[in-house]
């Protein structure tokens, strides 16, 4: 095994396959500390139109809070531009940035997101990785990536491209799980911290040393949120016990819950602010 931020081969296996839920190898560089694992084509199952359909447009009530306060965020930083989201999903966060003014670009690789972003919301999102996007130089002032990085086999190699597209001094602000919280040494190669489709196990040491190997300085790195509310609760218990069930009971949607709720700071989580140099 390699090491994505050293290139380094001396690295041992943190969580052995039979202790993780993905059943593979967790390793831990012995240079840098990157925790990572050995590459599967589980990502590629990601893209699947069943699961953007069930999960993730069930998702996207409790995440747009959470995305109005992190472009709330972004334009403090840079006022507003060119945005471009990788991994966008439905284009819940395009549809905010274009709400706000922005000028917008979504990069999701399905068809079926693609044509329901164009007829639910009217923006665009691109079906392509973005290796195939062929966006020219300095085409964004901000690139986003949110729950994204930790999916990609060499993310030095992507965030070498979205140098190449940013402007000058650029901005790049990447969401990833944070390896470093008390969970991660809690729940030991578990699925709730080691789910099987992460390559990547991100501490803020280990995120900042990608980034300035990829052309990038921090600007600041602050806590994920998230929302909470009664509703979201339910939902979620909802969900492990289909999971349990083997199918879908939609107990939650019958009954009459209000969406209200507050953004919290989630230790879990990181939200990561950086420059293109």
């Amino acid at each position: 095994m390699i090491c994505e931020i050293c290139n380094k081969r001396d690295v041992h296996i943190l969580y052995d396959r039979k202790a993780t839920a993905a059943g593979r190898d967790i390793y831990q560089c012995e240079h840098c500390n990157l925790i990572f694992t050995s590459p599967h084509d589980y990502v590629h199952q990601l893209c699947d139109d069943s699961q953007i359909k069930n999960l993730y447009l069930e998702m996207s009530e409790f995440r747009e809070p959470v995305l109005v306060d992190n472009l709330q965020q972004i334009e403090r930083i840079k006022g507003k531009g060119r945005i471009l989201d990788i991994g966008c999903y439905i284009g819940s966060f395009i549809r905010l940035a274009k709400q706000s003014g922005w000028g917008c670009a979504g990069l999701e690789p399905s068809d079926y997101v693609s044509k329901y972003a164009a007829e639910t919301f009217g923006i665009t999102v691109l079906p392509v990785y973005l290796r195939d996007a062929n966006f020219g130089n300095y085409s964004f002032d901000v690139v986003t990536m949110f729950h994204v990085l930790e999916h990609i086999i060499h993310p030095h190699v992507e965030l070498l491209e979205i140098k190449r597209i940013l402007k000058p001094n650029g901005l790049l602000v990447i969401e990833v799980p944070k390896a470093s919280h008390y969970l991660y040494r809690l729940f030991k190669g578990l699925k709730i911290c080691y789910p099987p489709e992460h390559y990547y196990y991100f501490t803020p040491d280990t995120i900042e040393k990608l980034l300035h190997k990829s052309g990038f300085k921090i600007v600041k790195i602050v806590p994920g949120k998230i929302f909470v509310s009664p509703y979201r609760i339910l939902w979620t218990l909802s969900k492990i016990v289909e999971r349990l069930c083997g199918r879908r009971m939609g107990l939650v949607n019958k009954l009459k819950l209000g969406r209200k709720g507050i953004l919290l700071n989630s230790g879990k989580n990181m939200l990561v602010f950086s420059q293109a140099l």
